[in-house]
């Protein structure tokens, strides 16, 4: 449902009073939320992302303590609350930069979609769910899980559909683990099978993903990390690269491109930004992969020149169906007059569907 702020409120106060007495009571949230000096606000239909400011926000916004103490009391045991929020980087205009780290007090378990800071997908082909509500409802439904075993199996399932660009974040106050009963659970239609963005592997009854949805899927991502490269300041970066050092390769591609080049707050630092780009190419990210090609195909601002290592990451980034890696590889077995006509044909065949979402930067 598409709520207000006025009925979400009503919704809380009236939900409340039979959550304080409950033993178990379950919040589960699906929208965009921001956050302002440090307190997550979950945003109703009825307020404008394009007008949204830090006043605003702190004056008529719903925050995430506001439903917390609506579901907490004398009589409350354990108080759920699931957020599949967007948490990515929106404007500089909006006060905040996404969703951040959030502490559960004793008695509450938090479960977030992504990563503080991070972005959520909103569907993945032959779904009409996200991946997180899709692997989140299929595993509450399973008798023989606890809270803390579901979340954490939500959060590994996620990580696998979406080849590792989405990792949803837990914060738990739960002491110990909390299981459900199997006969206390009310029956649950399980999403859609998803598809995984991965390889473009398919599952379940799934229909096949569109052609060039993987090129697109992995351009538009690029363009979305470019833009939070583009914004970093004061703020923004020391949340950055708590991120990057959690694991979040997101942020570690993001502060990769960030230092890799001329950047309005940053100064360039190649050897860095190689850093953090090879800390998400270890993990295959395609993006991370190709930019860490270029800035070795490059070899400048202390970073060697070592084409075979370039050559591996774009072949492997290539084999994702990532259309930048696939032209950066065709221009670098040019040099050597080697290319291999499997790699000039996918790379070839890219362009048509991926060239809106692409941003030319081959090796030059």
């Amino acid at each position: 449902m598409n709520r207000t702020l006025a009925q979400l409120r009503q919704d809380l106060r009236s939900f409340g009073v039979l959550a304080r007495q409950a033993d178990i009571s379950l919040f589960y949230y699906a929208g965009h939320g921001t956050a302002v000096e440090n307190i997550n606000y979950l945003i109703p239909v009825d307020q404008s992302l394009a007008r949204l400011n830090s006043a605003l926000l702190r004056q008529d916004g719903l925050s995430l303590r506001f439903v917390e103490s609506e579901m907490r009391g004398p009589g409350s045991k354990v108080s759920v609350l699931v957020i599949d929020a967007c948490r990515n980087a929106m404007t500089r205009s909006t006060p905040g930069q996404g969703l951040v780290q959030s502490t559960a007090a004793k008695g509450i378990l938090q479960i977030f979609s992504t990563m503080p800071g991070a972005r959520a997908l909103d569907t993945l082909p032959g779904s009409t769910h996200s991946p997180f509500a899709t692997a989140f409802v299929r595993n509450l439904a399973h008798p023989s899980l606890g809270l803390k075993a579901i979340a954490e199996q939500t959060q590994r399932d996620v990580d696998a559909m979406t080849g590792g660009t989405q990792i949803p974040w837990i914060a738990s106050g739960l002491v110990g683990d909390v299981r459900l009963q199997a006969e206390s659970v009310a029956p649950v239609v399980s999403p859609a099978a998803a598809t995984g963005l991965a390889q473009g592997q398919t599952r379940g009854q799934a229909e096949p993903p569109p052609p060039g949805f993987w090129q697109m899927q992995l351009s538009q991502r690029e363009q979305e990390i470019r833009i939070t490269s583009d914004m970093l300041d004061a703020n923004t970066l020391p949340l950055l690269q708590a991120r990057a050092r959690s694991g979040d390769i997101i942020a570690q591609t993001t502060l990769g491109m960030a230092y890799s080049d001329t950047h309005p707050y940053l100064r360039t630092n190649r050897q860095l930004a190689a850093r953090y780009l090879q800390a998400a190419a270890n993990r295959h990210f395609p993006i991370a992969e190709t930019l860490l090609a270029e800035l070795l195909y490059d070899g400048r601002g202390g970073v060697r020149r070592d084409l075979h290592k370039a050559g591996n990451l774009l072949s492997s980034a290539a084999a994702s169906g990532y259309s930048r890696a696939q032209l950066d590889l065709i221009s670098l077995q040019g040099l050597s007059g080697h290319i291999d006509p499997k790699a000039l044909q996918q790379g070839l065949q890219s362009l048509g569907p991926a060239v809106q979402g692409y941003q030319s930067a081959s090796p030059h």
